[in-house]
């Protein structure tokens, strides 16, 4: 990584000054854990399922996209949109296929069981 960093140094600060050295370090940094994966794979095979991965990086990403640029400054009316697009982020990976059938049952297992405790309560 770091001599990554000084070959990009070197072929970016001239051009771009400060902003080439900052391009420089972000790309460096963002190769260290591509690095580090194919370095520990070998040791600790992690078997990642990366269609998933995908799934909830695009997903999350667009909820995102759609959530930064809703401010209204009043906390209750960004509460509820915060609050729906968390529906909707669930709710999306959901409609994907996201969750095994095993995470579907244990959902719906702890949200019966917090029913039956919120019946007993009231």
């Amino acid at each position: 990584g770091a001599i990554f960093n000084l070959l990009l140094n070197f072929i970016l600060i001239k051009p771009f000054g400060m902003m080439g050295a900052a391009v420089a370090t972000l790309l460096s940094y963002a190769l260290l854990p591509v690095i580090e994966y194919f370095i520990v794979r070998n040791l600790y095979p992690v078997p990642y399922e990366w269609i998933r991965l995908l799934k909830l990086a695009l997903v999350s990403i667009g909820i995102y996209c759609i959530g930064a640029p809703i401010k209204t400054g009043q906390i209750a009316i960004d509460l509820f949109f915060g609050t729906a697009l968390l529906f909707f982020w669930g709710l999306i990976l959901y409609v994907w296929r996201f969750f095994t059938k095993a995470e579907v049952a244990w959902a719906q297992e702890k949200v019966k069981n917090g029913w039956l405790a919120l019946r007993a309560r009231f």
